[in-house]
């Protein structure tokens, strides 16, 4: 007799312990000397650098400032860490990721004002009258304090954001760094599932069912980003209109009113993505709305398995292979949405 889908789907959270190993995996690959501190700064700096291309093209030649691209130079950073196989410190990485995603910011402006500053014509004739290249004219005008209310405030907002995308990219970074955490992460989320087919088979026996409708949704803490956007946008404003009053700047004071008016809709229409994401499960219908597209709708028996990744997260697939939803493994209600596959005999794979 061939065996039931529902036994696959329970057999890939076994609860029986892994055969030993050696060594666990995080210490086998911290062998090898300080060669990961060097490798690990070097790929973190030149990720950073990448990152900031962009940041240095749109500044440069659109004249535009947009600062959440200093949330992609962190994040650039932090791939860059691990590509190039940094030492697993979770602190050193933290620190590196950090620093190098700063200079490349900070170089990116400075950058973008020396091109702007020695294409000019101008510049380019007062450099000749001076008898003087025009970098070093540029660049001591850049530095003189009466032209730093218009560097230093671009700068700031970049490296605030910057260490947001950091912030945002710290559990991949760990992941990396810290292979105990997450192993301990990962096995947590299978003591959990486990729980759950235990409680949806003992469920099956004493006759009492799941709730006919039940609705997956993220957690608060994912509108944190959100709310902390709404709020930079606040001091963003005040920190220019500082500048504008101290410095008797008030050029700068449209500039961060429009850059505190555009952090201010990221942040709401942060909220406003993750508020409609979720799955809402309605006897055997489904109804998934995605942060970004059409809301699709089917039914239990039209999936054909689930798909767990390493994250934890679930993909679900039609019988053809068409994907009808992806989950994250931190939504809420995600231990009924388990029992509920496990009932409807939904084959998991990882």
């Amino acid at each position: 007799m061939d065996r039931p889908e529902m036994d696959q789907y329970s057999t890939l959270f076994s609860e029986e312990p892994p055969a030993p190993t050696p060594a666990p995996p995080w210490e086998i690959e911290n062998q090898g000397g300080g060669a990961g501190y060097l490798t690990g700064a070097a790929g973190a700096l030149l990720g950073a650098l990448v990152g900031a291309v962009p940041w240095f093209f749109i500044s440069t030649f659109t004249g535009f400032f947009v600062g959440w691209l200093g949330f992609l130079i962190g994040w650039a950073a932090a791939g860059g860490y691990q590509k190039f196989r940094g030492a697993r410190k979770s602190g050193y990485a933290g620190i590196v990721v950090f620093l190098c995603s700063v200079f490349a910011i900070v170089a990116a402006e400075l950058g973008s004002w020396m091109y702007v500053l020695c294409t000019d014509p101008e510049w380019q004739a007062d450099a000749a009258y001076f008898q003087i290249p025009v970098a070093q004219l540029a660049w001591e005008s850049l530095l003189m304090p009466e032209n730093l209310p218009q560097v230093l405030p671009s700068m700031v907002i970049g490296i605030i954001i910057g260490g947001l995308g950091i912030l945002s990219a710290r559990q991949k970074l760990l992941a990396y760094t810290d292979l105990e955490r997450a192993a301990r992460r990962a096995q947590s989320i299978v003591a959990q599932t486990a729980a759950a087919q235990r409680s949806a088979a003992a469920s099956a026996g004493t006759g009492m069912p799941l709730p006919q409708e039940f609705t997956l949704r993220l957690k608060s803490s994912a509108h944190k980003v959100g709310y902390v956007c709404i709020g930079l946008a606040g001091v963003f404003f005040l920190l220019f209109l500082g500048i504008a009053v101290g410095f008797e700047t008030w050029d700068a004071l449209p500039v961060g009113g429009v850059l505190s008016l555009i952090i201010l809709a990221e942040g709401f229409l942060i909220l406003r993505l993750n508020g409609r994401y979720g799955l809402r499960v309605e006897g055997e219908r489904m109804r998934f709305v995605p942060r970004i597209g059409p809301e699709r709708e089917f039914t239990v028996q039209e999936i054909g398995w689930v798909k767990v990744s390493n994250s934890m997260t679930r993909t679900l697939y039609s019988r053809d292979g068409q994907v009808l939803a992806k989950l994250n493994a931190n939504l809420e209600n995600m231990i009924l949405l388990n029992q509920y596959l496990n009932e409807h005999q939904v084959p998991l794979r990882g």
